[in-house]
């Protein structure tokens, strides 16, 4: 056959034959160690995108799982409703649940201050005078704006005024550059009669409105008086030096802005008056 044929051929040629099954071998090899150099460079080029895409997708899994253990807020399958519409200002308390709603209140006031128009506010919830100035009293201590008090004060009723009166004391929120509103004062009452007298004599030096409205003495109404010095007789009942009246005034008081102004500068004067004596 053919291989026996080649065999022959090549070993009767001796060393030139030698030399050449030498030479071609060697061809053999470099070319086999071609084709080999070039299936690794062709592996190493599929070992290096192996490894681009195992690091993409390394990539890939921690987003995903970094996505997937940040917190979400579950979704919301209820169906779509309008917003609650905000509860009106006029709104009650039930009754029975005053009592109840006054402890709690109570309770939140030993952490919580309030300025005088959140009084007001919680004030519209009540329809018992009597609970109105138990609330007053509850946060009277906890108010960061007490040179408010006085429009609170307009804002309520007399009854309840008169009840802020009696129990706070007048003397304690009482504002000289803002009296306007409703007073109840006992005359037999040391700081009631001193606001009285502080109010009398604004009352004096005020000559532009009638500063006493509504002015009743032990329950009986009197008509409009002088305003002057001799008015202090009329509310005390004309008693002697020395002696305690035994008046109980009501009065809606009132002051011109000109008043108002000059109570103003000499509460100041008085205050340095005092303070570099």
């Amino acid at each position: 056959n053919f291989y026996q044929i080649w065999e022959s051929n090549w070993s009767n040629r001796g060393q030139a034959g030698g030399v050449r099954q030498k030479s071609s071998t060697g061809d053999n090899g470099s070319r086999a160690r071609q084709r080999s150099s070039t299936g690794g460079d062709k592996n190493k080029k599929a070992v290096d995108t192996d490894d681009k895409n195992l690091k993409a997708s390394v990539k890939a899994s921690a987003k995903a799982s970094a996505k997937s253990s940040a917190p979400t807020a579950p979704a919301d399958t209820s169906p779509t409703r309008a917003p609650a519409a905000v509860a009106p200002l006029d709104r009650k308390i039930k009754p029975g649940n005053e009592e109840r709603v006054l402890h709690g209140l109570r309770v939140l006031s030993l952490s919580y201050h309030v300025l005088c128009k959140h009084l007001s506010r919680l004030a519209k919830l009540f329809t018992q005078e009597k609970d109105i100035v138990e609330l007053v009293v509850i946060f009277y201590s906890h108010i960061l704006d007490r040179n408010h008090f006085a429009d609170l004060m307009r804002g309520l009723s007399v009854p309840v005024q008169s009840g802020i009166g009696l129990r706070i004391g007048y003397q304690n929120f009482w504002d000289p550059l803002r009296p306007d509103y409703h007073f109840h004062l006992r005359l037999f009452i040391l700081d009631e009669y001193e606001v009285a007298k502080r109010l009398k004599n604004i009352c004096v030096k005020d000559k532009e409105v009638s500063s006493y409205k509504n002015l009743k003495i032990n329950g009986r109404t009197i008509p409009a008086v002088t305003e002057d010095e001799s008015v202090w007789g009329i509310l005390t009942g004309h008693v002697m030096d020395g002696v305690v009246p035994t008046n109980v005034l009501d009065f809606d008081f009132v002051i011109s802005k000109s008043s108002m102004h000059e109570t103003a500068a000499r509460v100041i004067q008085k205050f340095y008056r005092l303070k570099f004596k």
